[in-house]
């Protein structure tokens, strides 16, 4: 897998966690309801919630009466493949630093949890400290919320994370370099096998939302070109710039530069296997004889590190390049991801 797969998501939220433990689930209402509540979002007890975030719960399967209730007023659906999450929407941002609480109506009771939010969304303290500042992304937390099974597939697929540093910062506009980091775990480094790519036209719009918009970004994937459309991300920054969260990220993939990397022939070809993960190939917004994708995912975070990230231009240049390439094998004891 192509290094340059960080751009398509550049720039990364938490997964859904599972509940556990059902003593503190009402008794069933419908006794012969047997759907019970898989998963939530957040879970219960979650100290650091953005207060933006969407409130979901997961359940076994569709119950089409299910019903949240709040303090707040909101919008609820259903999505997911089979409607079995019951997403909840809060029309206005929920108070920073506050504890809430948030229950489900449904057929086997009407359980409940807690949470409260983050300072994320509080005024930067010092926005002159984030030139330099490097942020580690884990692509396993991001929610895909169009597309999803291809947007899994692609971010297993990867089966890294995603390095972040601002190398320009005029107080308004900022330009960001973006890299690969090593797979061994103990420790964070930057994988010099990777070529980095620096994009600029990131803006500072308030006092702690940051957003990138682009008609369309091109860059090196699999040794092919991959050209991505309509990008679309926006994160938040901390007060104290330990933390983004918030996230979200938008884009149109054009699949013609999949098909080396997926070893198959044609665009034909890959659309059948993009079918096949429940996704949908689209004619691309600027060409409609050419397939695209539509990726949109939400909830990326990413956590301040102290490295620098160093500029490399081509990949498998960079003399240390072998040192880094042997400790992957060394930790994982596999291949290198194709670069």
């Amino acid at each position: 897998m192509g290094p340059t797969l960080p751009i398509l998501l550049a720039l990364a939220g938490c997964d859904l966690i599972n509940v556990t433990g059902n003593a503190r689930w009402n008794d069933p209402v419908d006794g012969d309801c047997d759907i019970i509540v898989e998963s939530t979002w957040p879970v219960d007890g979650a100290r650091d919630v953005f207060y933006r975030d969407a409130i979901s719960f997961e359940l076994s399967r569709h119950d089409p009466n299910a019903k949240v209730f709040f303090s707040a007023p909101g919008t609820q659906r259903f999505v997911g493949e089979d409607r079995e999450i019951v997403l909840f929407s809060p029309i206005e941002p929920l108070d920073l630093e506050r504890s809430y609480k948030v229950g489900l109506d449904y057929c086997h009771g009407s359980p409940t949890i807690s949470f409260e939010t983050s300072d994320i969304g509080k005024p930067i303290e010092d926005v002159s400290g984030l030139l330099g500042q490097t942020y580690q992304i884990d692509l396993d937390r991001l929610r895909f919320t169009k597309n999803e099974g291809f947007g899994e597939f692609i971010a297993s697929w990867y089966g890294r994370d995603i390095l972040l540093q601002v190398t320009w910062f005029d107080g308004t506009n900022m330009g960001v370099r973006l890299a690969v980091p090593t797979l061994a775990p103990q420790a964070l480094d930057q994988d010099y096998c990777y070529r980095t790519f620096d994009e600029y036209g990131l803006k500072l719009n308030d006092e702690s939302d940051v957003s990138f918009d682009s008609p369309e970004v091109a860059m090196e994937f699999y040794q092919s070109d991959l050209s991505l459309y309509d990008v679309e991300v926006g994160v938040t920054i901390g007060p104290e710039l330990y933390f983004i969260d918030g996230g979200s990220i938008s884009a149109w993939m054009n699949i013609g530069g999949l098909t080396a990397a997926l070893d198959m022939g044609d665009t034909r070809q890959v659309c059948e296997f993009i079918e096949a993960l429940g996704s949908d190939c689209e004619p691309c917004p600027y060409n409609s004889r050419q397939s695209c994708v539509h990726v949109v995912a939400d909830r990326l975070r990413g956590e301040a590190v102290g490295i620098q990230l160093e500029r490399i231009l081509e990949r498998d240049t960079d003399p240390r390049c072998p040192l880094t390439a042997s400790d992957c094998l060394a930790e994982e004891g596999m291949d290198p991801a194709p670069r």
